[in-house]
């Protein structure tokens, strides 16, 4: 998928601050540019949708037929299968020069100034033992940390290549979230949404965007 080719992208320096062109990096304007003019397009209008600025209906969208191919985790999987739709499979990603799944980690702390850090220290050991996860895995909403739990006949039930979930693994690298992703994130959903709905043009859009992001990067 395109989206993809974008992560890969290194960000370029700006000559004049040193802050790194994120959003204007040439590769990524392409993209967005030519998307856009995909979903613009009359001849591929009302069929095709590669950003939804409402969100989430693009599930949706997918599970009624709107949609060939969406992006997601296991998360929607137990409410289609509910709903009847069932004629879906998971399958690698697309690629052009590389297919690897990108991934990024979270977790639980601890603060220096809690009172019951032992406390806290177990909980969250009980949080990622294999037995809570496997009772996570049975409501639909993990993609599990252990094999063992991936294995389970849930997991495995739907879809057809549910395997490919956790086996992704073996076709991951990982990409660091800048410090700057918050402001990043919120930048670049509203600035989206404004190309996508044709208020501006992508490279208006995308300047003032890069503009107010090294502002944001700028101030800390």
């Amino acid at each position: 998928m395109p989206l993809a080719n974008a992560r890969r992208a290194k960000p370029s320096k700006s000559s004049r601050s040193g802050i790194p062109d994120v959003i204007r990096k040439p590769p990524f304007a392409v993209l967005i540019q030519n998307s856009t003019d995909l979903e613009t397009s009359k001849r591929v209008r009302d069929r095709s949708r590669w950003y939804d600025p409402i969100g989430l209906t693009v599930y949706d969208k997918f599970a009624g037929g709107a949609l060939a191919m969406t992006s997601a985790g296991r998360w929607p999987v137990p409410g289609w299968v509910k709903s009847g739709f069932t004629s879906f499979d998971v399958v690698s990603w697309p690629k052009k020069n590389g297919g690897e799944t990108v991934f990024g980690c979270a977790g639980w702390g601890i603060s220096p100034e809690s009172k019951n850090k032992q406390a806290a220290f177990d909980a969250i050991l009980e949080l990622i033992s294999l037995e809570t996860v496997a009772e996570i895995v049975e409501i639909g909403q993990q993609i599990p940390i252990y094999k063992e739990a991936a294995e389970s006949p849930t997991f495995r039930s739907a879809p057809a290549n549910a395997a490919l979930f956790y086996n992704v693994i073996d076709d991951m690298r990982p990409v660091a979230a800048p410090t700057y992703f918050s402001e990043l994130d919120r930048i670049l959903s509203r600035t989206m949404d404004s190309i996508i709905t044709q208020a501006e043009t992508p490279e208006d859009a995308l300047a003032k965007a890069d503009k107010e992001l090294k502002r944001a990067i700028r101030k800390g």
